[in-house]
């Protein structure tokens, strides 16, 4: 029987401190084959070539979200060369040992069970876990307007409540 390879998804909404997580992640993973999947809603991708600068693989998804149809066949195509593997910085093919997805802040990640095995890419992929990041100073405002972000907290096995030094403790 073969493994599938884990993936773990981090959402949350524009500012919230995604990135930064994942450029530490960076640092704290070295040893291990890890691809970055970078989600921007914009249509200009900044946030890989953040992620590549502190040493990681990254592959960019700008334009929408992952999610939608407007991206979906992209993000289908990605996942797929990534699991047939990728050309490393000396050339040679890598075999990933996880796929780490920074989600745009609209994306909803309780659809990603359901994309993998509508795409047939449950057999070479499996949801590890789901990562939301929290900005506290935004919060409630955020879940009064964007209901995908309450689905983002509903979907998480961790919360990590971001800037709490910015903000009141109450």
């Amino acid at each position: 029987m073969s493994t599938t390879c884990p993936i773990w998804l981090v959402v949350g909404f524009l500012g919230a401190g995604k990135t930064t997580l994942l450029r530490r992640l960076v640092h704290t993973a070295t040893g291990r084959t890890l691809v970055y999947v970078v989600n921007e809603f914009s249509a200009v991708d900044v946030d890989a070539g953040l992620i590549e600068r502190e040493g990681g693989t990254a592959i960019a998804v700008p334009g929408g979200s992952i999610f939608c149809r407007c991206l979906i066949s992209e993000f289908v195509g990605v996942l797929r060369r990534v699991s047939d593997g990728l050309q490393g910085r000396d050339g040679a093919i890598m075999q990933p040992e996880g796929v780490v997805i920074e989600a745009s802040g609209m994306a909803d990640p309780r659809s990603m069970r359901r994309l993998l095995a509508e795409s047939g890419l449950d057999a070479r992929f499996h949801v590890a876990g789901v990562t939301a990041v929290v900005d506290p100073g935004t919060l409630m405002k955020l879940l009064l307007v964007l209901p995908n972000i309450r689905g983002q907290i509903e979907a998480a096995d961790m919360v990590l409540l971001n800037k709490t030094d910015l903000h009141a403790p109450e």
